[in-house]
């Protein structure tokens, strides 16, 4: 009973310690970023003194740049100098007393840029993905879900490869048509919270909206084979071929409607945003990407020792015998080359503290743009989408789809707010 009461008194301690402690941390810049070569600094301030450990790297599956201890005194700032030679970015992590943290940096942004080529017969392999599409008939099912005074919302499904399905729900707006139109795609996961109705997009802005996901079986649904084949070794067997094909068969889906105008936007953050990317390389009917913290960027940058891109394919397997031809196949989802291929503008957002989808890795494919660009800066976010990305994706769509610069605003319901 003795040593029970010592040991809740220890965790006691602990818990008050971290719950009277301010850790802060940032950069000596408020924008962080950087010129290669010149010394900047993280800054430190803690509101109790002690010992704290620090770390700086390129993302969590990179061997550390630099670690070391700092001794802290309340409410005294310490800083941390630190150089860059080459265009990137960096995490800086401060521990004390069980509490952690974070900082971003990035070093001349706007100059990263992939080590590597893409596949030489990567145009071939996609021509080829795209014919196989084509001989699948879009067999369009559409049951209604839910209706507004100022939309109606139908579940959807669509034909697909190998005998799968494209399901999704798809919004129509209640005013006279035609209609430009905004694709959707997913973040990742397998849930029934991953994909849902996006009728706000319609009724902000005076469009068709459609979301989809990319497994096999209704979006409300848990698929027990989401993900799944998934073989990094070979390029037809990767799970994203399934996902990247099912974008572009939704753009099918809408073009072939009698109330769509042809203005195209495709939009997501995360997985969905690297999902956009890639349809956009692909498809030249796409007007506007909207994206925010996009996955599949940089797959082979483990190989120089930066940042590479969720799903992390090789830094999964940097011991396996098959790396080499992994390493070569996963080239054919890398979102930097299918960005070289897109013509049109881009919004973009890219959160400086992101270790999911590493900020380097977002801006070697931001860079690759060659049409209109803005790109958003959360200095202070991890992998999240700020309020004004939320926001902006409206005026974006706006700007870059003529047809509905004229279209009532606010159409939506106001007790909805801008979502």
């Amino acid at each position: 009973m003795k040593y029970f009461f010592l040991f809740f008194c220890w965790l006691l301690t602990i818990f008050t310690v971290q719950a009277q402690q301010t850790l802060l941390v940032s950069t000596n810049d408020n924008t962080s970023r950087f010129k290669i070569g010149k010394w900047m600094s993280f800054d430190v301030f803690s509101s109790t003194g002690g010992v704290a450990t620090y770390e700086i790297r390129y993302d969590k599956f990179t061997p550390v740049i630099k670690t070391d201890t700092l001794q802290l005194k309340a409410g005294v700032k310490r800083s941390v100098l630190f150089i860059h030679q080459a265009p990137g970015s960096v995490i800086f992590k401060v521990t004390k007393d069980g509490v952690s943290n974070y900082a971003g940096a990035t070093f001349d942004p706007f100059d990263i840029k992939v080590k590597e080529e893409a596949p030489e017969d990567f145009d071939d392999f996609w021509q080829e993905a795209k014919k196989e599409l084509a001989t699948v008939p879009l067999a369009a099912k559409l049951s209604e879900y839910s209706s507004t005074n100022y939309s109606t919302t139908y579940r959807i499904n669509l034909g697909m490869v190998d005998q799968r399905k494209v399901y999704g729900f798809i919004s129509v707006p209640k005013m006279a048509g035609p209609y430009s139109a905004v694709l959707t795609l997913p973040s990742f996961g397998s849930t029934e919270e991953v994909v849902k109705p996006t009728e706000l997009i319609t009724e902000q802005v005076g469009v068709i909206a459609m979301t989809i996901s990319i497994h096999n079986t209704e979006p409300d649904q848990r698929d027990p084979k989401a993900y799944q084949p998934d073989d990094f070794t070979d390029p037809y067997s990767n799970y994203y071929r399934y996902a990247v094909l099912a974008a572009l068969r939704s753009i099918d889906y809408l073009f072939s409607r009698s109330d769509f105008n042809g203005e195209l936007a495709l939009t997501g953050v995360s997985q969905g945003g690297g999902l956009a990317i890639m349809a956009g390389g692909l498809d030249d009917r796409v007007d506007l990407l909207v994206v925010s913290n996009p996955t599949h960027c940089n797959h082979t940058g483990i190989e120089y020792g930066v940042a590479s891109g969720f799903p992390y394919y090789l830094s999964k397997v940097q011991q396996s015998n098959d790396y080499d031809k992994i390493s070569e196949a996963v080239k054919y989802y890398d979102a930097v080359y299918f960005a070289r291929r897109y013509k049109g503008p881009v919004l973009a957002f890219v959160s400086y503290e992101d270790q999911v989808t590493p900020t380097s890795a977002t801006f070697a494919a931001f860079n690759d743009f060659s049409g209109q660009k803005i790109i958003m800066h959360g200095t202070t976010l991890a992998h999240a989408h700020s309020e004004e990305y939320w926001i902006g994706r409206y005026d974006a769509f706006r700007r870059f789809l003529p047809s509905i610069q004229g279209a009532p605003w606010p159409y939506a319901r106001k007790d909805k707010g801008i979502q």
